[in-house]
């Protein structure tokens, strides 16, 4: 797969959580996401200050794992980290049967990123920012510091989504 269909695959499953969820409203409350899929949600205090998620799996039929996000995080980048846990969760938790953990630096550089890391990529930015509601908002308000406000993400995370949905010249 190169990088689109990478892309792709992340956004597809990302759709499909959503609808069958019936996430149809902006913000998207990903910690009850997380507890609906089966998964706990703490705040941890990594050793290492690059790391910003982890993921431990269970065989427990009641928990299918826990999700860890840096405590000290902004809460803005907590949300981003548990979506992007979440897209690991669904697609990637056969490859990682023990579960795994989240430099923030494969985040920020592009150079770092494995197959899976762009897919939970594209799955937390159309999970949190779904194209559709995306769209229509922009319509309507055409600002992306509101929509920043409505989705609950980032200003930059906002301005890198309407860049990539084509709705935005620059972010």
């Amino acid at each position: 797969m190169d990088v689109r269909d990478n892309v792709r695959f992340g956004q597809s499953n990302a759709r499909n959580v959503i609808k069958e969820h019936s996430l149809l409203e902006p913000p998207i409350n990903v910690v009850k996401l997380a507890k609906e899929l089966g998964y706990q949600v703490h705040k941890a205090n990594f050793k290492n200050e690059n790391i910003s998620g982890a993921v431990k799996f269970t065989n427990n039929d009641d928990n299918k794992g826990v999700i860890y996000l840096k405590w000290t995080d902004a809460s803005l980048r907590k949300r981003f980290t548990l979506a992007h846990e979440i897209g690991h969760c669904i697609m990637h938790r056969k490859k990682y049967p023990e579960g795994l953990m989240e430099s923030i630096n494969m985040f920020r550089n592009p150079e770092n990123h494995s197959p899976e890391e762009i897919q939970a990529n594209a799955f937390a930015a159309e999970l949190l920012m779904p194209s559709d509601m995306v769209k229509e908002m922009w319509d309507k308000w055409g600002s992306t510091e509101i929509l920043a406000d409505i989705f609950k993400v980032s200003l930059s995370a906002m301005s890198y989504r309407l860049y990539n949905l084509n709705l935005k010249g620059d972010w």
